[in-house]
């Protein structure tokens, strides 16, 4: 997904930009989202894992926090994006409390149509729950 063995960073991010300029070309992306989605493999540790705040790709990018948000929500949409939660254990709550998320660049095509169904599936059973 992120990062096969055989492609480096740069590689990651050409591929990345050039889904992006696609999905710009065909309408299935704003100018802003495409930026601020262009930041994201910035990010990315030697290990491919990239856990960026909303503010941070914010500042990065120019964009405004919103805009990100929604950039982030039409890419998991698209499948170009997988996110997890990422939750710590807040001992004076009690609980568990998500802290941020944890990305994923999807950069194959039928990775991304299987991503873009389940995020469309998660979405439908929060709608009826």
């Amino acid at each position: 997904m992120t990062k096969a063995p055989s492609l480096t960073k740069w590689q990651i991010i050409r591929r990345f930009q050039a889904v992006l300029r696609r999905f710009r070309s065909e309408g299935k992306l704003t100018l802003g989202e495409a930026h601020a989605l262009a930041v994201l493999p910035e990010f990315m540790g030697d290990d491919g894992a990239m856990f960026p705040s909303h503010e941070a790709m914010a500042e990065k990018s120019g964009a405004c926090r919103r805009t990100v948000i929604n950039a982030l929500n039409r890419a998991y949409a698209l499948g170009i994006v997988k996110h997890t939660p990422r939750y710590v254990y807040d001992r004076d709550l009690g609980k568990r409390v998500r802290t941020s998320n944890a990305y994923e660049i999807v950069l194959s095509g039928i990775q991304q149509v299987a991503q873009a169904a389940r995020h469309f599936m998660r979405r439908v059973r929060d709608h009826l729950s």
